[in-house]
């Protein structure tokens, strides 16, 4: 019985929620948009973990106090390092991992390609 509620005493309860509806928009807009520190690829907004609650609960902070998002963005981003966005900066130390998977499909594909021409072809009527 205690398991069955276990997972609800991290939920959101209503004093937790901006009573300005367009900053509670901003809010979960940035929720989205910042992954959780101990989740492997889910958001803020997705996460159930206590430290993305905290981190959650931090970012209303910082809204009812009139920090901008990228203000937010920073603070999190200096604490946490660029992993902590959903969408890192493209940046000197960040290029592998905008464009890695792209050359790898590439190269792939063109050795794929290269292997099967250079394959003997079977005559026909023998």
């Amino acid at each position: 019985m205690v398991l069955l509620f276990a997972s609800q005493a991290h939920a959101i309860t209503g004093d937790e929620y901006l009573k300005d509806p367009a900053k509670e928009a901003r809010a979960v807009a940035l929720f989205k948009d910042i992954r959780c520190v101990v989740c492997a690829g889910q958001s803020l907004y997705d996460s159930n973990a206590l430290i993305a609650h905290d981190i959650r609960m931090l970012i209303r902070v910082q809204i009812q106090s009139g920090q901008k998002d990228s203000d937010i963005k920073s603070y999190l981003t200096e604490r946490y390092g660029d992993s902590v966005l959903m969408t890192p900066p493209l940046a000197s130390r960040t290029v592998l991992l905008w464009f890695g998977p792209l050359i790898i499909f590439t190269s792939g594909g063109l050795t794929a390609f290269y292997l099967f021409r250079r394959r003997p072809r079977k005559k026909q009527g023998t």
